[in-house]
């Protein structure tokens, strides 16, 4: 949407973005648990209208190095899969 079809105290109207980072508390090598607390916290900014949210790079497995690396690598690469169609969803929402 141009800046122009933008009310006037949209933020985004004056080229600032609401951006946040979301941590969410982890369960060591849980992709399940961790998945629902990460989606949480992405439908809860979307909620908030935030345009780009990062969270961090193991949030999804909390890995720990005397884990079965396969155990884990399912259920994250579902989890990935989750927060990607979510996001999707979410954006066409906001649009």
């Amino acid at each position: 949407m141009p800046a122009a079809d933008l009310p006037f105290f949209s933020l985004y109207t004056h080229g600032f973005a609401r951006v946040a980072v979301g941590i969410p508390s982890v369960r060591v090598a849980d992709p399940s648990a961790n998945a629902e607390r990460t989606l949480a916290l992405a439908r809860r900014a979307a909620s908030e209208v935030v345009a780009a949210m990062g969270h961090p790079e193991l949030a999804s497995c909390s890995l720990r190095i005397s884990l079965p690396w396969n155990a884990t690598a399912d259920d994250a690469h579902r989890f990935a899969t989750a927060y990607v169609q979510m996001a999707g969803r979410l954006s066409r929402q906001a649009a």
